[in-house]
């Protein structure tokens, strides 16, 4: 496993530890969904060959890091792609491995994907919300958690898009005064206004883009939002934005990496 660090200093009483996890990217399928047997095989093969085949599995990996950050962190949190695709058998396994532990989580795009390859639709994850909901604790869309003095916020981006209810959550978690570290799926660098071609279909109109612009620029206003951590990209990164954040893109899991952050 291997673990990259970052301290940050925001003027902690005492040392903050956060395990930063994403894109694990499980792909199990069993004749519960028997259409997706053949596709779950080949999805871990690519994982396979893109982690320059690995020793363990996803779900291997998964497991020692939530280990790990169960003993060694004061918390989780999970920036989507836990599933590769939607299946029960992905689910059950999420489920399992996230049984009792102590984390937050918000999704992924392919949280809402019925099988790779598929067009994206804001429909059909309106649809699937909620039973994908039911696998995870907390509350993926946002959620907050103060933990030692930082207020740890997730907001779900999955789909390159905010609302105008995440803007209005944000504004009253950065009205509690205290330093703040934004988790998303989706890099806030990523051009979320030009849709990769991956994610072409989805087609924003003019008001969803002005929610984006709005959201970027309620983040860039405030000096309380400290750092932003993501995934979607598979791979270390450490960037800053216009304004002067620091952005840090953490590895996919599923080629056994993860971020340790300490908060001091």
């Amino acid at each position: 496993m291997k673990i990259e660090k970052i301290r940050l200093a925001v003027g902690l009483e005492r040392p903050v530890r956060i395990a930063h996890l994403t894109d694990i990217h499980l792909c199990l399928a069993d004749e519960r969904d028997a259409h997706l047997i053949d596709h779950a095989k080949e999805r871990a093969q690519v994982f396979y060959e893109e982690a320059a085949c690995p020793p363990k599995t996803p779900s291997e990996y998964f497991r020692e890091a939530m280990a790990y950050a169960e003993e060694a962190c004061d918390l989780s949190v999970i920036t989507g792609d836990v599933l590769d695709f939607v299946s029960h058998k992905n689910r059950e396994e999420a489920e399992s491995i996230l049984h009792g532990k102590n984390y937050l989580f918000t999704a992924g795009n392919h949280e809402f994907c019925p099988r790779v390859g598929v067009p994206d639709s804001f429909a059909r994850k309106a649809d699937l919300f909620g039973e994908i909901q039911s696998s995870f604790a907390g509350d993926m869309f946002f959620e907050s958690r103060v933990v030692g003095g930082v207020n740890l916020v997730t907001i779900d981006n999955s789909y390159y898009n905010y609302s105008a209810l995440q803007i209005k959550l944000l504004e009253r978690e950065i009205e509690k005064g205290l330093p703040i570290v934004l988790f998303s799926h989706v890099p806030l660098s990523e051009p979320i206004l030009k849709l990769e071609r991956h994610h072409k279909d989805l087609g924003p109109d003019a008001y969803m883009m002005e929610q984006n612009r709005k959201m970027y620029a309620l983040i860039a206003s405030t000096d309380r939002i400290v750092a932003s951590f993501a995934g979607h990209w598979h791979g270390f990164a450490a960037l800053t934005m216009p304004w002067g954040l620091r952005e840090y893109v953490t590895p996919g899991l599923f080629k056994g990496a993860f971020t340790e952050i300490e908060l001091v």
